[in-house]
């Protein structure tokens, strides 16, 4: 048996199918693969990502003969366990996501500094590089950041006195360095953040079409499976315009594409494909999808 496991932060799992789920629905319909496992969810940070894979890899027991699949997230991005649900709660970044006015200012003194997020990316590249042959991978664009990483880089300087690991010549400043370095040349995820009124100006994630033209960069898709995903593209869009036309708002349009089941599980819909095949997916976050479009997290 052949899976194909992936994870990643909104760009990955999202109200519609994403890269990795195009490139996972192509490979079942090939025969490639038997089964595909998203472990993304919204809002993720790298050490999610990390630790989802880690996850799979005791739980799903991944051996060589499986397909990897990363979309990194931000650097600025720190997830956390729940202490009383036991879930992940993944509300984005530490500089700008509401969810962190509640937690005491000494937490955040803690976490919202550069070198210890950072290293906690650092710490995930190098760790899941080490584990898997990692067979597909992008990351978040620069752009989505909200601090610059090589402003960031340039201040960890060796005017602090850094620990070193045993290893007077190889210091924490060097480690993350390295690996945020190697970082930085994984591809980044490519789209148009700015499409016009009538399509997603009011959300800066790529459409279905763009996940499509996404997922090719990654992978050589069957043309059955370009023409299924850009045909739900395109009616999906003629449903957002029609809405735009009635002056509807975001909120009459996502109930629109619910209803008609553009967004949600697209196992459950006629929309994207063969339902056989989505059978063969399994999400981690699969309740989590009406939450997704045009809601605040990412």
């Amino acid at each position: 048996m052949k899976r194909f496991i992936y994870s990643g932060c909104s760009f990955t799992e999202w109200g519609f199918p994403t890269w990795a789920d195009i490139i996972a629905y192509d490979k079942i319909n090939r025969g490639e693969i038997d089964f595909a496992y998203n472990m993304a969810l919204m809002g993720a940070c790298n050490y999610y990502i990390m630790s989802s894979l880690l996850m799979a890899k005791l739980a799903l027991n991944i051996t060589s003969n499986d397909l990897i699949g990363i979309g990194w997230s931000s650097f600025w991005r720190h997830s956390l366990i729940d202490p009383i649900a036991h879930h992940w709660i993944t509300k984005g970044g530490v500089y700008n996501h509401p969810v962190w006015d509640n937690f005491g200012l000494d937490h955040i003194d803690a976490v919202n500094n550069d070198i210890y997020l950072l290293q906690r990316s650092a710490t995930a590249y190098n760790t899941v590089h080490e584990l898997f042959d990692v067979d597909f991978e992008l990351r978040l664009p620069l752009h989505c950041d909200t601090a610059n990483v090589e402003d960031a880089l340039n201040l960890l300087t060796s005017d602090y006195d850094y620990q070193d690991i045993g290893n007077p010549d190889y210091t924490l400043l060097s480690y993350i360095k390295s690996n945020i370095n190697n970082f930085l040349k994984v591809p980044e995820i490519e789209y148009i953040s700015d499409r016009g009124p009538a399509v997603w100006d009011w959300d800066g994630h790529p459409s279905l079409q763009e996940h499509v033209a996404i997922a090719q960069t990654q992978s050589d898709l069957l043309d059955s499976t370009v023409e299924v995903f850009c045909g739900a593209h395109n009616n999906m869009l003629e449903i957002i315009e029609s809405c735009v036309l009635q002056n509807k708002n975001k909120n009459d349009i996502r109930e629109s594409l619910i209803n008609q089941k553009f967004i949600g599980d697209p196992r459950r819909s006629s929309n994207y494909g063969d339902p056989d095949v989505w059978s063969k997916i399994i999400y981690f976050g699969a309740d989590r999808f009406e939450m997704s479009l045009f809601s605040d997290g990412a």
